[in-house]
């Protein structure tokens, strides 16, 4: 478990240095909402099946971002509203 968090954060700084170097836009798919909220710009959360958009928000600190940020008010709230719509949306992909 340790190790991978560890090539996880390895990885996410990776993608900031980048970012800060090229400036380019990249479409990510991500399973793991804490690296989803530091690495986004904006998070959309998509629906179980059909993938229609269910939710969009965005991340308001600016970057360059420390991982620091991760334990902010801010980014606490952004990734509980992620856990929220994710909830909802597995909760009701079960009933269908």
């Amino acid at each position: 478990m340790l190790r991978t968090v560890v090539q996880g954060r390895g990885i996410q700084n990776w993608l900031q240095q980048v970012w800060r170097q090229y400036r380019w836009m990249a479409l990510m798919i991500n399973h793991d909402t804490r690296g989803a909220v530091y690495l986004s710009d904006w998070v959309v959360v998509l629906s179980a099946r059909a993938a229609t958009v269910r939710r969009q928000l965005p991340v308001p600190p600016p970057r360059p971002r420390q991982l620091s940020m991760v334990t902010s008010p801010e980014f606490a709230a952004v990734e509980q509203e992620v856990l929220e719509v994710l909830y909802e949306e597995s909760r009701r992909a079960l009933v269908q």
